[in-house]
């Protein structure tokens, strides 16, 4: 908090807008990117609830798949037993995590209908008690323009 407080004070600012823009062209892994950032919040924030809005049905499988696999291989790299898997089927992932009965993490990933410009919201809540590090986070993935946005 110290360091917020100098930054804020050196550049003149009221306050730190929580929000970062990564432009990417096509086909540069925004999909892959937004499965790596949902395994690593669903590993690392208990009870923690994260769902994805893809633009179809194929992609939102695809999402969901690819964050089994990236959980796999933080299981695998930190060699840690694997989170007890409650409940999954192709919207829905649903783990006990390791800190105690009440530690479930939940993981939706939908499919939706898009009409004009696209994006692709990932949102998770984190009781602040449970985990102070992780609150909330947003994730937009914006296909028609290629940016991603973390609020």
């Amino acid at each position: 908090m110290r360091e917020q407080k100098k930054l804020l004070e050196l550049n003149n600012w009221e306050n730190i807008q929580q929000e970062v823009l990564i432009s990417t062209p096509r086909r540069f892994g925004k999909t892959v990117s937004i499965s790596m950032f949902a395994a690593a919040l669903i590993y690392s924030c208990p009870t923690v609830e994260c769902s994805i809005y893809s633009t179809c049905k194929r992609i939102s499988t695809k999402l969901l798949r690819n964050v089994v696999k990236y959980l796999d291989h933080i299981h695998q790299e930190l060699n840690v037993p694997k989170f007890r898997e409650l409940r999954a089927n192709q919207e829905e992932l649903v783990l006990q995590g390791p800190e105690g009965r009440y530690d479930v993490r939940l993981l939706n990933s939908y499919p939706s209908k898009v009409y004009s410009l696209f994006y692709v919201p990932i949102t998770a809540q984190v009781p602040s008690h449970l985990h102070p590090r992780c609150t909330s986070y947003t994730l937009r993935q914006n296909t028609s323009f290629h940016n991603t946005f973390f609020t």
